[in-house]
Order: structure tokens, then C-alpha cells, then sequence
């Protein structure tokens, strides 16, 4: 069964799972997206420090992975791109610099993995 009525309202992702109401409240939620295939709601938000966090949630509210960003790779946002599943916008620090990259986002586990620059 698919979720309904997935929302965005401030810091609070809700939507309804077999007529349940399901309330993910996080700190500041920068972007949120659903993959119907993997049946994952996805999240990128902060938390306390300032490395964005990409967590994997089950449809009925359960965490199902959760990767926190460091210094030298991490996560910005959701993206689309037809030729990545699960497009996200990260960086990599190579040298003393960032570079953005295209990244997918494994729905099993959360891992990443590098595609192309983006930009």
C-alpha cells in the first residue's frame, strides 16, 4: 500500500500509512522526497552541527538508514536526473577544495555513490 498525503509543513514531514498518520519531526529539514519503487521517504535535514544529514525512512515511520555528511563528502539535495535512480546534489573535498557532484543514494543502506560534477 502507498503512502497518501505526504506534506511538508515547517520542520515536520507528515503523510498517512494505513490510516495512520505518520509525524517525522527533525530540526531544520532542508528537502524531502518519496520513492514510491523502494517505498523510502527520504530526508535531508540538519541537525546540530552544520554537515547535512540524508536519512531513509520505511513508509510505515521505521528508519531504515541514516548517513550524516562530513567534512570531506556529504549531501546538499534531491535532484532529478534520468539516469540516476535516487539523484542527489553532494560534494567531495578534493585537495582544499569542493567540488559538487551527482550522486546516487542507495535506498538499502544510504551509501553514496559518485556519478558526474554537477553544474
Amino acid at each position: 500500500m502507498a503512502i497518501e498525503k505526504l506534506e511538508k509543513k515547517d520542520n515536520i514531514v507528515i503523510w498517512m500509512y494505513n490510516e495512520n498518520s505518520i509525524k517525522i519531526t527533525k530540526k531544520k529539514i532542508i528537502d524531502y522526497l518519496y520513492n514510491k519503487e523502494e517505498k523510502l521517504i527520504l530526508l535531508i535535514f540538519e541537525d546540530e552541527d552544520i554537515y547535512p544529514v540524508l536519512e531513509g525512512i520505511n513508509e510505515d515511520g521505521t528508519l531504515r538508514f541514516y548517513f550524516k555528511s562530513i567534512d570531506e563528502m556529504g549531501v546538499s539535495r534531491f535532484t532529478s536526473h534520468p539516469y540516476i535512480d535516487i539523484p542527489v546534489i553532494g560534494w567531495q573535498k578534493e585537495d582544499d577544495l569542493y567540488t559538487d557532484y551527482y550522486f546516487s543514494a542507495n535506498p538499502i543502506n544510504g551509501e553514496l555513490t559518485k556519478h558526474f560534477r554537477a553544474y
